[in-house]
């Protein structure tokens, strides 16, 4: 069965669709690590230092801020060192 000009633009607008869903689901996965990796930096800076959220969350902020690096890059290291930490 042939594929009529019609049918063939029709594809190819399904198949940009997909494609950007596709983009837009790799972005959004991202940024769900992203936010579990901040919550959990957090979670760790409150459990070792009994601030609260807020506190907690400022830190990874100000160092973010004062470094120039994302909060997700500062909130890595935050666990890695205080996984570092646990296991000593």
């Amino acid at each position: 069965m042939a594929v009529n000009d019609t049918q063939s633009e029709h594809l190819d607008r399904l198949r940009a669709e997909i494609a950007a869903l596709q983009s837009r689901l790799r972005y959004v996965e991202s940024r769900v690590r992203t936010n579990d990796l901040i919550g959990q930096a957090t979670g760790m800076l409150m459990a070792v230092t009994g601030c609260d959220a807020d506190e907690a969350t400022g830190v990874i902020v100000r160092q973010s801020i004062r470094e120039g690096r994302t909060m997700a890059s500062v909130a890595a290291d935050i666990t890695r060192r205080l996984h570092a930490v646990a296991e000593n």
